[in-house]
């Protein structure tokens, strides 16, 4: 009997060791969004899949999830539907499962963004236990899930006059100019219209001089500047500014993509995460082509990598079109005018220079 009963001990400690050495093998953590880029305290929907793909069950799991800076979970009360949904921070969400030989099993998280920028979903600890529950092992596993969340629109009702105005201004402008590239027809020959614009073979075909019709322009262009820059930034507090300066952004290409423009985005800011050392988006138009700039503002730091003497330097090298030009400049504008000045004489079209106010300013109008 003794005997029996030392050999179940042996039996029962080489499986528990074995099950401890091997709790976290076959085990795999997958977060997955419904959306990627959200608005501020929009809802989103976070699904957690773990799966247990080995072939004795895993009698005890803490998945252990630290939440972003600046996130918050939605807490709902299960079972039920409440008309009043509150907000509840938590800095960890612990969940503790048993997992069955091959099973897989899901949690809904529902989440909401305070604050703009990129944010990666979760850093997470998986914690699994031994057959007898006596002992754990762990591991911390990093999920490539990334959240971004877009800036606010502007609300300064300056930049949106001086926005529509520019806009307004650029598209009558654009009537004014006819485009040598387009041909929209031929017309006789009147003695007011240049030598060259007369058709010869148009002339031979109808027996007289013909003048060649030329469509307007048919897509006017613009190139947006950010720039975030800040001399002696140690000695201001310019957090509120900078953020404006993002959310002027996002109204300026929201403008020119509803009046079909095609523009191209430019900025000095430091992008974090997945789009990395990417700072421009070329020339282009249509939803795509917003949602990479908006994409770009979201995960765009208070960081610059550049002043914006250097920046405009590149820009002017680059530049070989006649393009429309918007800069929103946080402070840095002031000592650059001879350069913003090139801009317009390179190009021949206009320069619109937008700066958020103060946050001092922003306050003192609203309490008026």
């Amino acid at each position: 009997m003794i005997g029996w009963l030392l050999g179940f001990l042996l039996l029962a400690y080489l499986v528990q060791r074995y099950m401890l050495e091997h709790a976290l093998d076959g085990l795999s953590y997958q977060v997955q969004s419904e959306q990627t880029l959200v608005e501020l305290e929009e809802k989103v929907e976070v699904r957690v899949t773990i799966s247990n793909r080995k072939k004795w069950m895993l009698p005890y799991l803490c998945v252990r999830e630290q939440l972003p800076k600046d996130c918050k979970l939605w807490q709902m009360s299960q079972g039920r539907k409440e008309e009043r949904e509150g907000l509840y921070q938590q800095a960890f969400l612990e969940t503790k499962l048993y997992l069955a030989a091959w099973q897989k099993a899901e949690i809904s998280r529902t989440l909401c963004f305070q604050k703009r920028g990129s944010f990666r979903l979760f850093s997470t600890v998986l914690e699994a236990g031994d057959f007898l529950g006596l002992a754990t092992r762990s591991m911390q596993v990093e999920s490539s899930q990334e959240v971004v969340v877009l800036p606010e629109r502007t609300e300064q009702p300056q930049i949106h006059r001086a926005l529509g105005g520019f806009v307004g201004e650029l598209s009558v402008r654009r009537f004014w100019m006819e485009d040598p590239m387009l041909t929209a027809g031929f017309r006789e020959y009147t003695g007011r219209e240049a030598f060259r614009s007369i058709s010869w073979k148009q002339s031979a075909r109808n027996q007289k001089l013909m003048v060649k019709e030329y469509d307007y322009t048919a897509e006017p262009s613009c190139i947006v500047i950010l720039d975030i820059s800040v001399r002696n930034f140690w000695e201001k507090s310019l957090e509120w500014e900078t953020e404006e300066c993002f959310r002027i952004a996002r109204v300026v290409c929201e403008t020119l993509e509803k009046q079909g423009f095609s523009y191209e985005f430019r900025t000095n800011a430091v992008i974090m995460g997945a789009m990395g050392t990417v700072n421009r988006v070329l020339k282009g138009r249509g939803r795509a082509h917003l949602l990479e700039i908006l994409e770009l503002l979201g995960r765009a730091s208070s960081h610059y990598k550049e002043h914006l003497p250097e920046l405009l330097e590149e820009i002017e090298k680059e530049r070989g079109s006649a393009s429309a030009c918007i800069l929103i400049s946080l402070e840095e504008a002031r000592e650059c005018k001879e350069k913003i000045a090139r801009l317009h004489t390179q190009s021949g079209q206009a320069v619109l220079l937008l700066q958020p106010e103060t946050e001092k300013k922003q306050e003192g109008g609203e309490g008026q």
